[in-house]
């Protein structure tokens, strides 16, 4: 919730200081390129110190990302853009290195019989962080300004590393539960360990064939995402809809995103990972096939789909990425695993905004779907299935003992009682 208090503050405080809509792109396409490139270091610290540090270091850089906005607002004009520049890169940042810390936290003492349900309720307490730290950012910056929602950020991050000094165990990155032995049948020719090296070059190296794979899965995922997110005003803009009305059907669409995180945590454990996936492709293929028809109904009909289509699809990504990490180098696995994947989202933005000008919305629709379809095909002919069905006596989850000298060296675990 802490990064989100100023998703929508930001933008709006950088047009109030007099910039233009393309200095908002800009700024928005800086933390796209942060979280992307957020997860070249957050994989060498996870791998080195352990998935609690990594998660610390996040908060570390949310704190000096709010810092830098209320920053803006008493520096000399010339540095004004500078310091949001600075800022939009660091949120981005935190969002890809939080993200890696927990992806290799779940990967590490979650089972596979249940990863499913984990991830996908915290892809649901994700998207209710995004509705409440939304409304409490805007709420507060309408109150008392913008240099408020930036001091609740900041707040937000130490509340947050409290919380994880506190509550978080320290374990290591590699460590294995001793129930997920059994790897894909696509890992046997790359092998558990990394014999070509544990560094991000080694790890691509070793494993470029099943990182290609996967990369390829999730990549469609969120290019599909993100073309979702810019239909809804083009479609609204090219229907002559007032934003009212495309922000009540954008809220419904997501409204139907949030409530079925359940459906996909039953589905990613026991009809299966993959299956999933290409459930969630066809439904938004489907929903921007929908679009064709043009109109407000087909504009509805697009905003249900393609919010079943993500909703079923929580946690999914998290689930695959931590199944398919071989646990001797997890963290930078997981690293270019999220590299490859997020460098669809300014593709996305660039193909359906170059597209869209061009020729026209309904050429980027097709394309949407053409790339929704290639994820289909991926999932159903290309992904190893990783679901593993749980033993009577095995237990959900283990952590390692807290051992202050050597809890992130060690690779042993020990059952716990859920």
């Amino acid at each position: 919730m802490g990064r989100t208090t100023t998703l929508a503050v930001m933008p709006l405080h950088v047009l109030s200081m007099g910039f233009s809509y393309k200095d908002v792109g800009l700024l928005a396409t800086v933390a796209g390129v942060g979280n992307v490139l957020g997860n070249i270091p957050g994989g060498s610290l996870t791998g080195a110190h352990g998935p609690r540090f990594t998660y610390l270091v996040a908060m570390a850089a949310l704190f000096a990302s709010a810092g830098c906005a209320a920053l803006a607002n008493i520096v000399d004009s010339a540095l004004v853009f500078y310091m949001f520049l600075l800022s939009f890169f660091l949120n981005g940042m935190t969002e890809a290195i939080a993200a890696l810390a927990r992806q290799t936290f779940t990967g590490a003492v979650v089972s596979k019989s249940v990863r499913g349900r984990a991830s996908s309720a915290q892809g649901g307490m994700n998207r209710l962080g995004y509705v409440l730290g939304t409304s409490l950012g805007g709420m507060t910056a309408h109150v008392a300004g913008p240099g408020a929602a930036y001091a609740l950020q900041a707040a937000a991050s130490m509340s947050c590393a409290v919380v994880l000094l506190l509550c978080m165990p320290r374990i290591s990155a590699t460590q294995t539960l001793p129930s997920d032995t059994a790897k894909p049948q696509d890992l046997a020719n790359n092998g558990d360990g990394c014999a070509g090296g544990s560094s991000l070059v080694g790890v691509a190296h070793r494993h470029w064939k099943l990182l290609a794979i996967a990369g390829c899965f999730s990549g469609c995922a969120f290019f599909g995402r993100k073309a979702r997110e810019l239909f809804f005003p083009l479609e609204g803009h090219a229907h002559g809809m007032s934003q009212a009305v495309v922000g009540h059907i954008a809220a419904l669409s997501f409204l139907v995103d949030g409530a079925l995180f359940p459906v996909a945590g039953f589905a990613l454990d026991h009809i299966g990972r993959a299956r999933t996936g290409a459930i969630s492709f066809a439904t938004m293929a489907i929903s921007l096939f929908a679009l064709q028809h043009g109109g407000e109904a087909a504009l509805l009909t697009f905003a249900v789909l393609s919010g079943v289509s993500n909703g079923i699809c929580s946690g999914l990504f998290i689930t695959v990425g931590a199944d398919l990490a071989p646990a001797h180098c997890r963290a930078n696995f997981l690293a270019l695993f999220r590299i490859i994947g997020r460098v669809s989202d300014p593709v996305a933005a660039a193909v359906v905004g170059t597209l869209a000008d061009a020729a026209s919305l309904r050429v980027s629709e097709l394309a949407a779907f053409c790339v929704a379809l290639g994820g289909l095909t991926c999932a159903l002919c290309c992904m190893p299935e990783t679901l593993q069905s749980a033993s009577p006596d095995q237990k959900d989850y283990a952590m390692v003992q807290p051992e202050p000298e050597a809890a992130e060296a060690s690779d042993s675990v020990t059952p716990a009682t859920p």
